[in-house]
């Protein structure tokens, strides 16, 4: 055992008292007396790496922050949450587990591993880091920084790389046979040198229909996946800049925001209004006005280099049917840096409407009394019909709800999808409505559609919202007050799930005929645990969206039927057996039989505040993933025969495209679970003429 001295350290902050704390208790029962302070060495250079700060080149085998691969399990990847999944060699010394989250440990690993670079900096740039700093405290200030320079470091390519480089559609080409497969260090190298005499170009992106639910196409622009990463930079570059800057209702696609952020601002602030403005914007994407965008842009980053990309971005084109097209207006659905360019320009909108929401609300604290209620309560009063009149007095407000002198306005915007709540009379609807087309139209050059934009009273009626109805309830629960006297509470938002447009998409899938179950036997060639998979994966992915609604137990047992059901059904079909009760006889209820996935058990009770939300989400952690696959791009190595000559990382889509029995390079990737692996150019060739 050794013997360790605490007492004369002196600790620069908790974590580094818990490492010192920690090893001495259990490394140093393991490790001899020589070996203790170079763990110690090695752990402070640890917690200056969680300090954000720069560091001196790491040894082959460190200990060093991971950055990549993050996010929640999915069906297909079950494993981890922002932790290393498959280390090769490692000692985890400490971790930090995330104590409000269940089941999973979700903070940073302190491990030592083998890497394949042979020593590389903070992974994370300084400067990003200090600009995203800076911006946050400063939010209305100007960016007079050299952010242009940020492109010549090798570090955010990396970054951006780690980013996308699991999404299968980056292997889908554009209009040249070009994806991340083959990419290596010297096309970095190459693109920094174009981008320094700013010779660089983006290429023009090849173009596709999408039919929408109406009938009508929407359009769908493919990037090359190359040009992908450098616009993974901007985007990274501008939401570093802009996020301190976005309102507060503004939830589409910004971090620790989602749909269910904004269904919850909905259910928190809407149950004060009477009247629903459902806004909808006519061809936004498709009608962003090139000039007007880029105004905004140069009035907050001085960087003119900087902007001159951005603008090569938007003026990029596409090809439609091999002819090319340039690009006049909009930004391209498809796009990296298409959701952030989007919210700073409507960003515009949402300081509109706070200034509306101003102007328009009354500073008085509650409505007036409700004539017709106080007249019943002094008639209860002095009547000896008390009983009779409460009854009556319970189907009435006792607040005037059209009192001219107290109006509110909420609002929420996701995306291009927006609505406004409102407290007042139609005619106050009307005119906000006929102000924010008139501040589109001349401000922003944007359209508002007469048809989708429409004026419900949501005591009557429901509104549809990212796929979920809402209304206000008719029926009033009753609470106790502070002394302890029942009372109505104020009436609610009630959400539910709209099941005749979950029927009609498990329809078009081919799950049901109807509200009938049917095998999808697209499917049927994948093993029995992938089939399980992916339909558990749909349940269970409909079941989360819905998690908050009130008709949740009425949802489940309907999906469950259905997407069970099939299931059960292809599985029938697959193996020869006569019927559903014949798979269920065999494998049990819940599928599993001796194979190792079953299908999921379902809970039926409802939760009203079960949103998906993480809370308090920091800045500069939520700009980057808080884990790394050992697969990154620099100083390689190929897998194969060791060479460092040349190396490019090779792609695969989907885990299940692996042949282990086949291919050596499929082994080693099915081994280590990863879908990247580096090789050297010549291994690389090999390997894909053997396919």
């Amino acid at each position: 055992m050794v013997k360790i001295v605490l007492s004369e350290v002196k600790f620069q902050d908790v974590l580094t008292k818990r490492l010192y704390h920690f090893i001495g208790n259990w490394v140093g029962q393991h490790y001899s007396e020589r070996n203790v302070s170079s763990l110690y060495t090695k752990c402070m250079d640890q917690t200056e790496i969680y300090r954000n700060k720069e560091t001196k080149s790491q040894p082959k085998e460190s200990i060093e922050t991971n950055i990549g691969t993050g996010g929640w399990p999915k069906e297909s990847n079950f494993y981890g949450h922002r932790v290393k999944v498959v280390p090769a060699r490692s000692l985890i010394l400490y971790t930090f587990p995330n104590r409000n989250e269940r089941g999973r440990l979700t903070g940073l690993f302190a491990t030592s591993i083998a890497r394949y670079s042979s020593g590389s900096n903070d992974i994370i740039p300084k400067q990003l880091i200090d600009l995203t700093q800076w911006c946050s405290l400063n939010p209305h200030k100007t960016v007079d920084r050299k952010i242009y320079n940020l492109f010549f470091n090798h570090d955010m390519y990396i970054l951006a790389y780690n980013k996308i480089k699991s999404n299968p559609g980056n292997l889908t080409p554009g209009i040249i046979h070009e994806t991340l497969d083959d990419l290596s260090n010297e096309w970095i190298m190459e693109t920094i040198k174009s981008l320094k005499d700013e010779s660089f170009q983006f290429k023009p992106g090849r173009r596709i229909e999408i039919d929408k639910r109406n009938g009508r196409k929407r359009s769908l622009t493919i990037a090359p996946p190359r040009d992908k990463i450098v616009q993974e930079i901007l985007r990274m570059i501008l939401e570093a800049i802009f996020e301190s800057n976005f309102s507060p209702n503004s939830h589409g696609f910004r971090r620790g925001k989602s749909c269910h952020s904004a269904l919850r601002q909905v259910k928190t602030t809407f149950s004060v209004s009477s009247w629903v403005i459902e806004g909808d914007i006519k061809k936004y994407l498709d009608s962003i006005d090139h000039h007007i965008l880029m105004s905004i842009i140069e009035k907050k980053i001085f960087d003119r280099r900087f902007t001159r990309l951005i603008w090569k971005s938007l003026r990029a084109g596409y090809f439609t049917l091999k002819i090319y097209n340039n690009s006049i207006s909009g930004t391209p659905q498809g796009s990296v840096i298409s959701p952030i360019l989007c919210n700073i320009f409507l960003d515009q909108l949402d300081k509109f409407m706070e200034s509306l929401i101003k102007d328009f609300s009354t500073s008085k604290k509650s409505p007036r009394l409700n004539p017709k209620y106080q007249a019943l309560m002094y008639r209860k009063y002095i009547s000896n019909k008390a009983r009779e009149i409460h009854q009556e007095l319970r189907l009435i407000p006792s607040y005037d709800p059209l009192d001219p002198e107290y109006k509110k306005m909420v609002y929420v915007r996701y995306a291009d999808d927006w609505i406004i709540g409102i407290r007042g009379s139609y005619q106050d609807a009307v005119q906000i409505t006929n102000k924010i087309k008139k501040y589109l139209s001349s401000e922003l050059g944007l359209k508002l559609s007469s048809e989708k934009t429409v004026i419900t009273n949501i005591r009557t009626d429901k509104v549809l919202f990212l796929g979920v109805r809402f209304f206000k309830t008719h029926a009033n629960n009753l609470v106790r007050s502070s002394r302890g006297r029942p009372m109505r509470a104020p009436l609610s938002i009630r959400f539910e799930a709209p099941f005749d447009r979950i029927l009609n998409k498990l329809n078009t899938a081919g799950f049901c005929k109807g509200v009938e179950p049917k095998p999808k036997f697209v499917l049927m060639f994948n093993t029995k645990d992938q089939i399980i998979h992916i339909h558990n994966s749909i349940l269970r992915g409909i079941l989360n969206y819905y998690s908050f609604v009130h008709n949740y137990g009425k949802l489940v047992g309907l999906v469950n039927n259905i997407i069970k059901g099939s299931c059960a059904m292809l599985l029938a079909a697959k193996f020869k057996l006569k019927s559903q009760s014949a798979v269920y006889d065999k494998y049990g209820k819940d599928l599993k039989g001796k194979d190792n996935v079953a299908f999921i058990q379902v809970k039926y009770k409802m939760n009203p505040w079960k949103f998906n939300i993480k809370e308090n989400l920091d800045i500069v952690s939520g700009l980057f993933t808080l884990s790394k696959s050992i697969a990154s791009l620099k100083d390689l190595k190929c897998e194969l025969c060791g060479s460092d000559y040349r190396v490019e990382m090779h792609h695969i889509r989907k885990m299940t495209d692996l042949n282990p029995t086949v291919s050596y390079v499929d082994k080693l990737m099915a081994k280590a679970l990863r879908k990247q692996i580096p090789l050297c150019r010549s291994c690389h060739m090999k390997h894909h003429h053997k396919d």
